[in-house]
């Protein structure tokens, strides 16, 4: 599975639209659709795990 997919699901399963999950961490919300990037991509992962559901 793709990166970006990889975190579209854990977004999903925690039941967060990307502008919740934008304002959560404190970005635009063209930093998360924008997720295809593998350093964006680690960095938001990382963070987006820390997010309490």
């Amino acid at each position: 599975m793709r990166m970006k997919n990889m975190l579209k699901q854990a977004r999903r399963v925690r039941g967060y639209s990307q502008v919740e999950v934008a304002d959560k961490l404190g970005v635009a919300v063209t930093t998360i659709s924008r997720w295809g990037t593998v350093f964006g991509s680690f960095v938001l992962c990382f963070r987006l795990l820390e997010i309490q559901p």
